[in-house]
C-alpha cells in the first residue's frame, strides 16, 4: 500500500467514509483475486480550488462494458449520492483504466480546510498544524531566560 499525500492536502476537509468504498473495491475487485502482491495507492493533492483524491490498483481492470452509472454496488452509489448532495456539480467521481492494467478512481471536491466553512477564510496549513498541537497540549520548547 502506498500513500502520496501532498502537505497542503493533509489539512483538507474530507467527508467521512467517502474513500472506504473505493479502497474496498480496489481490494475486492482489483487486487483481491491475485496471487502475490498487488499495488493499492492513495494520492491526495490540491489543484487550485479543488481537492483531488485518487485510489488506484494494478488489478484486473474494468469488466467489459462496465460504467459507474450502471454499477449495482451500494458503495459506489452511496459515494455518488453523497458527492451530489454535498457538492452538486462541483463533486465528481471518475474512473480510469490505468496504463499497464488496473483501475484508478478519482474524487474531486472543492478544497476546504478542516473545521472551516470557506477556504478563502482558511489559515495556512502550518497555522492549522500549530493549532492542533496546542489543542493536544503540545507546547513549543522555549529557552529559559
Amino acid at each position: 500500500m502506498e500513500f502520496a499525500i501532498a502537505p497542503e492536502a493533509e489539512t483538507a476537509l474530507l467527508p467521512t467514509f467517502l474513500l472506504q468504498p473505493l479502497v474496498e473495491n480496489a481490494v475486492l475487485h482489483g487486487i483481491g483475486g491475485r496471487i502475490g502482491a498487488g499495488l493499492l495507492r492513495i494520492e491526495a493533492k490540491r489543484q487550485g480550488g479543488e481537492l483531488v483524491i485518487t485510489v488506484e490498483d494494478d488489478g484486473a481492470g474494468f469488466p467489459e462494458g462496465w460504467t459507474v452509472e450502471h454499477s449495482t454496488g451500494v458503495g459506489l452509489r452511496n459515494v455518488r449520492s453523497r458527492l451530489q448532495l454535498l457538492y452538486a456539480a462541483a463533486g465528481r467521481l471518475e474512473f480510469f483504466a490505468r496504463a499497464g492494467g488496473g483501475t484508478a478512481a478519482r474524487i474531486t471536491i472543492p478544497f476546504q480546510y478542516a473545521g472551516l466553512l470557506r477556504s478563502s477564510d482558511s489559515p495556512s496549513p502550518d497555522a492549522l498544524r500549530q493549532r492542533r498541537r496546542q489543542a493536544k497540549g503540545w507546547q513549543p520548547e522555549t529557552a529559559a531566560v
